[in-house]
């Protein structure tokens, strides 16, 4: 892993504890746009910090994680579905968004998700930095 990629995340994980030591929700531009329910891709350290977050904030709701490297359905982490890649579309809907939790391959990963037809997601740093510039 790269020193920027190894930053990024330094990043990421001190502006998200900003926001949860002020009691800022995560959130809050995806209730403003009727988002109700996440699904996490990347299965990560900080797909975990976001399924914590969920739990503490109450009205999100993680319906799955996904990740590539999960090749079938069937299995789940803490009564979460995991699911394949290919498994995320069917369960887009206007109140559903993937938060792409992965630092380090955004880019690939959004050309993995245009490819598939995948849309309303956003990138995990997009949906920390936009909570923490509004604390400004």
């Amino acid at each position: 892993m790269s020193d920027r990629v190894y930053m990024e995340k330094y990043e990421l994980a001190n502006k998200w504890l900003c926001l949860q030591i002020k009691e800022s929700s995560l959130f809050r531009s995806l209730k403003r746009k009727g988002v109700k329910k996440i699904i996490t891709y990347g299965a990560s350290d900080f797909a975990l910090r976001l399924m914590e977050q969920c739990k503490c904030e109450g009205d999100m709701e993680l319906i799955a994680i996904s990740d590539k490297a999960i090749i079938s359905s069937g299995q789940k982490y803490k009564g979460i579905p995991l699911i394949p890649v290919s498994d995320i579309r069917p369960l887009q809907s206007a109140d559903t968004c993937i938060v792409i939790t992965t630092v380090g391959y955004q880019e690939e990963i959004e050309d993995d998700f245009k490819r598939r037809g995948i849309e309303d997601y956003i990138l995990l740093r997009d949906l920390i930095y936009d909570a923490f510039c509004e604390e400004k």
